[in-house]
């Protein structure tokens, strides 16, 4: 094959990378948002009555971009040390205290939110619509930036209470009226 062939091939595969790459450098902010969203948010007691010192961050959907929340493992959040786990099968997520759900899970959301519903668990999602949906916090990206958005009412339900001063930052997401 001649170089001029190849020349197409190179260019898709520098491409390929870069969108890699920046993929990798989105998980690694996003992570650090879950750890500091976490480190802002509080939860009653009894959520860690199994457990009292550690605090668990499941992750649904397993894959490379994951690693940057791997690496948050035994980060403090609060006097609690911070374990990081898949949360496989979905139905088993009684050890969870933090959830992030990747955007590729919504499809499994309704599995998801009944699995969690009314337990103290800080639901993080990528999704559009996820607080919408019942999550709690949202990742999103606004103006070339990552942002969030915060579903107080689905906060409440679980027992959490989100600090003031991360509230302040947030896009605050209303209830959606179910009246007509």
């Amino acid at each position: 094959m001649t170089i001029p062939r190849l020349l197409p091939l190179l260019w898709m595969l520098l491409a390929a990378a870069a969108v890699s790459v920046r993929a990798a450098e989105e998980y690694e902010l996003k992570a650090a948002l879950v750890l500091n969203i976490a480190r802002f948010t509080r939860w009653p007691p009894e959520a860690f009555a199994s457990s009292p010192d550690t605090i668990t961050l499941c992750l649904v959907e397993e894959g490379v971009l994951f690693q940057p929340f791997e690496s948050l493992a035994g980060k403090s959040v609060g006097e609690r040390r911070l374990v990081v786990k898949t949360a496989q099968p979905i139905d088993r997520l009684d050890q969870c205290h933090i959830l992030f759900v990747s955007g590729y899970s919504k499809s499994l959301l309704p599995r998801i939110f009944a699995a969690v519903s009314g337990r103290p668990v800080l639901t993080i999602g990528e999704t559009p619509g996820f607080v919408e949906f019942g999550g709690i916090v949202n990742l999103i990206r606004q103006d070339n930036r990552v942002r969030f958005e915060i579903n107080l009412e689905a906060a409440r339900s679980a027992g959490i209470a989100i600090s003031s001063r991360l509230l302040k930052l947030a896009i605050l997401k209303p209830v959606p009226n179910k009246t007509p």
